[in-house]
């Protein structure tokens, strides 16, 4: 610290005020970037002289050169910030940066859909500090509100508990005068962030809440009645998730590619909770051209594993797999193990459908090792139905007893209810593992499940040999 103040000492006044100013940002910058944080300053000057106090690194990669600070004298500069009074002005400077490179990558017509999540995750940290700062303020910012907005729809892969904490500050805003659409969006992006969570009766008391608001403001009341329809899937009341996603759709216009392809996909995984076969392929194969139009990756492989599992049940066989493979070469061009792991969960449920379980059986393994690395353990309260009647048809219905308890318990207790399809295919199961158990061996395996550590189940799972 001491070493750090008498460099610091040492500086210009004008490169004082830009060293405090940029040690708020978090990770590495390029001049650009400098910039836009140190308006109507001859910023290559200032560079120049961090530099060669030894205060800012510096690396030339691709032509463009990378600045960094070493992270204790970052913690230096930050105390000195704080000391001098000066940190409000530098993180409004990072706040409203962080809005305008928001908005910059999205208008951006190069970019594709999975290159903006990119660059909006590789500034994600920035982004949070600024949120949290402006959380802390005693005056309600609408741009930092709308950037929570915008944040939770594009970084939900990452489940960062901070945002959710910052979108509950901003919906809970005590200002009569915060514009009530506006906390009606606020509303519903905070509910998505509750999706994984089991809480869904405070997601419909928030959006009970934001129905009134959005009272009068088309945007804001088909926003709150997608997420509706979400919330009533989930509680299975499956017509109703239905009707209001085909409201919504009924309001979206054929242009937003984006918006039509992710609500056609939804509204084909509420027919498909109903094993209404021929509406989830009609809407699957009606969101999936809007999917690609959108250049939305992580729609377009949700789409074609889903679209492959409906091909898989009309024994198209070479359809099926093509959809696969298609999907999991993009997973490996967005490198989301999250994906991956759903991509592969679907292929090992329709190498069921194909009469394959041994060669279902190694995909589903892989599909549990990737949610894990993605940090998605919430899929196992959807695979374990596909991993015990993979056990089950490889020989093994001691395992699948164990996961049809453990997954089927779980699902009660969350108040997240089996699909109806997903019903039928437990209550198929447990007609074959009671002739191959019996049922008291049945039940107590079931029970044993219950009281298990998903994780010991799975390692289970794992020691099945495919072969």
């Amino acid at each position: 610290m001491s070493t750090v103040r008498w460099s610091f000492d040492l500086l210009s006044p004008e490169a004082q005020s830009a060293a405090l100013l940029l040690s708020v940002y978090s990770g590495h910058f390029n001049e650009q970037t400098v910039s836009k944080l140190l308006l109507n300053q001859n910023h290559v000057a200032i560079l120049e002289e961090l530099i060669n106090s030894s205060i800012l690194n510096v690396e030339s990669i691709n032509e463009e050169a990378e600045f960094w600070f070493f992270e204790t004298v970052r913690s230096s500069l930050k105390a000195i910030l704080g000391k001098e009074e000066e940190y409000e002005s530098a993180m409004s400077a990072l706040l409203q940066f962080c809005i305008s490179r928001f908005d910059e990558i999205e208008s951006n017509p190069n970019l594709s859909g999975t290159a903006k999540a990119r660059e909006h995750i590789a500034g994600i940290e920035n982004t949070l500090n600024c949120l949290e700062f402006a959380t802390q303020q005693p005056n309600f910012n609408q741009g930092a509100a709308q950037l929570a907005i915008n944040a939770q729809r594009v970084v939900t892969l990452l489940n960062d508990p901070r945002l959710s904490a910052c979108l509950k500050k901003f919906f809970e805003w005590p200002d009569q005068n915060v514009p009530p659409a506006l906390r009606a969006h606020i509303g519903c992006e905070l509910t998505h962030s509750l999706a994984n969570h089991g809480e869904v009766e405070k997601q419909f008391e928030i959006l009970r809440r934001c129905l009134n608001l959005a009272e009068g403001d088309l945007e804001a009341t088909v926003n709150v009645r997608h997420c509706l329809s979400n919330c009533h899937k989930v509680t299975g009341e499956y017509h109703k998730a239905i009707e209001e996603m085909e409201w919504v759709i009924e309001r979206t216009s054929p242009n937003d590619h984006s918006s039509m392809a992710n609500r056609l996909y939804r509204q084909g995984l509420n027919y498909g909770c109903l094993n209404d076969r021929n509406n989830t392929f009609k809407y699957f194969s009606e969101a999936l051209p809007h999917a690609r139009k959108a250049k939305d990756t992580n729609v377009t492989i949700r789409l074609l594993f889903d679209l492959g599992s409906e091909y898989a049940n009309l024994k198209r066989g070479d359809e099926a797999i093509a959809c696969f493979v298609e999907a999991e070469v993009l997973c490996e061009t967005v490198g989301s193990r999250k994906l991956e792991g759903l991509t592969r969960w679907q292929h090992g449920d329709a190498l069921l459908d194909l009469d394959q379980p041994k060669e279902a059986l190694e995909q589903l393994k892989q599909s549990i090792e990737l949610v894990y690395e993605g940090n998605f353990p919430a899929a196992e309260k959807w695979i374990f139905i596909k991993a015990a009647e993979a056990a089950t048809r490889c020989g093994y219905p001691e395992i699948a007893a164990k996961l049809i308890g453990k997954g089927a318990h779980v699902r009660e207790s969350e108040n997240r209810v089996l699909a109806v399809y997903e019903q039928t295919y437990v209550d198929d199961l447990k007609i074959v593992l009671d002739k191959a158990l019996g049922a008291e061996k049945l039940m107590r395996l079931q029970l044993e499940g219950i009281h298990a550590e998903w994780s010991s189940l799975w390692q289970e799972f794992a020691l099945i040999p495919s072969n």
